[in-house]
């Protein structure tokens, strides 16, 4: 165990830092351990949910940053704090306690306006201790009026502060800054940070390549990567005031599946971006072609007498992907557009008694299993709906289609001669006749069809 520092240890009142140099070593030292010591556990189980270990992780740092910050509370030597008017904070992925085995650390501190000398030089020791764990690390100090004066100037640092979560210090200070932070955030600059935000995932996904089907996706900044399901919760905070998944869904913009499918995805992506990271040695977000098969092996797939591990892996990687981007995309037009001032919920349309459709995705409101069950045909029928609607089926209803197909749910189709009949409607229907076909396709609906009329070639399709 690191000793307490003594009087000797520390630096004269008139130097920049407060210990001596081996009290420093010392303390970094044992941080250094404590560190390793957590990740060497996580790797043993990098590959289970990526959503635990990640918080994990963030635990291990917040106790290696909290042993530090009490070291130096403690280094005055004269009965009080020189960081008892100060306010340490997360911020960003740390923040959300969401943090890969070599993320950055994103470190605020909420300052006084009156900061005094000895207050500026712990600030300053502090920082210098965890750069010295070769931490990768982003820090900043600010007064409130700095935190608020982000909105409108800086989009990063107020996405950050969103984000803002309290570890030390000052509780008070923190709380201040949040209430004026999101006071203003909700107001004058609700806005600029909607609209911003709005243009950051345009060019974000240009940027990356504009595909959920990259040969070697990011899988961090590419479509269907982590970073669409932050961009949900920035603009979910800013118009609802909580960043929860299950708010979402309580305030009717996504459906259970749907925020399981998001759930699902983000903790898949996490996983692999774990994964990444160890096989890096450093925080690393490109899944390229040599890592594949290793990442494959890690989260336990296996080449079977059709596909090696790495395509089953990747196959896997793309649905997710797929589905999160789309569900995403939704979510991102609807909260960043609100009109009238209506909430996003209010612009849902009601097709009947069960099916809803918004953001140009039509689905079942409810169990939508039970739905099918009840009338098979519906399965196929849907698409027909869809396509005269000029709306196409959503992910996660698709999703519950091909499911029940497998399951040999309307086995007997083929004979109807309704079912004939969603073909006609999707071929004569105007706007994107491919991307119908292909929905039905790819859940299995089309090939109820093509039992029922002669055969229809598809190669036009690829």
């Amino acid at each position: 165990m690191c000793r307490s520092p003594t009087d000797g240890d520390r630096a004269p009142e008139t130097g920049e830092v407060l210990f001596s140099t081996a009290v420093a070593s010392e303390l970094v030292g044992e941080a250094a351990s404590r560190l390793e010591k957590a990740r060497t556990e996580l790797r043993t189980h990098a590959a289970e949910s990526g959503l635990a270990v990640t918080r994990r992780y963030t635990e291990a740092v917040d106790e290696t940053i909290l042993f530090l910050w009490d070291a130096v509370a403690r280094a005055s030597g004269r009965g009080r704090s020189p960081l008892e008017r100060i306010a340490l904070v997360a911020q960003g992925g740390y923040g959300r306690a969401e943090l890969n085995l070599y993320s950055d650390i994103d470190l605020l501190a909420v300052v006084p306006e009156d900061l005094r000398r000895e207050e500026e030089r712990a600030v300053r020791q502090l920082f210098h201790l965890l750069w010295d764990l070769h931490l990768d690390l982003g820090h900043a100090t600010k007064t409130v009026a700095e935190c608020v004066a982000t909105l409108g100037a800086d989009i990063d640092s107020a996405t950050a502060l969103i984000e803002a979560r309290f570890l030390a210090g000052d509780r008070d200070a923190f709380a201040t800054m949040r209430e004026q932070f999101e006071r203003c955030l909700r107001g004058d600059q609700q806005r600029w940070f909607l609209e911003f935000r709005q243009h950051d995932w345009e060019e974000r996904h240009e940027r990356y390549g504009s595909s959920v089907y990259l040969l070697e996706p990011n899988v961090k900044e590419g479509e269907g990567g982590l970073r669409d399901i932050h961009t949900v919760g920035w603009l979910e905070f800013v118009v609802y005031g909580t960043a929860s998944l299950d708010a979402l869904e309580e305030h009717g913009l996504i459906s259970v599946d749907e925020r399981e499918a998001l759930l699902g995805g983000m903790d898949s992506l996490l996983r692999v971006r774990n994964q990444l990271h160890l096989l890096e040695g450093r925080k690393c977000d490109v899944l390229s072609f040599e890592k594949q098969p290793r990442v494959a092996l890690a989260l336990g797939y296996a080449t079977d007498e059709k596909w090696l591990a790495e395509e089953l892996f990747m196959r896997a990687y793309y649905v997710s992907a797929r589905e999160v981007f789309q569900i995403a995309q939704r979510l991102v037009g609807e909260l960043a557009q609100p009109s009238g001032g209506k909430r996003p919920s209010e612009r849902e349309q009601v097709v009947d008694e069960r099916l809803r459709c918004r953001g140009g995705r039509l689905y079942v409101a409810g169990d939508d299993a039970a739905y099918f069950e009840q009338e098979p045909a519906r399965l196929v029928q849907i698409f027909g709906k869809a396509a005269a609607m000029g709306c196409r089926v959503s992910e996660t209803t698709a999703r519950t289609i091909k499911r029940l197909l497998a399951q040999g749910v309307g086995a007997d189709l083929s004979a109807d001669v309704a079912i004939r009949r969603v073909l006609l409607t999707v071929l004569g229907a105007s706007g994107e006749v491919g991307a119908h076909l292909r929905d039905m396709h790819e859940s299995g609906a089309l090939s109820v069809t093509d039992r029922a009329i002669p055969p229809v070639s598809l190669d036009w399709l690829n």
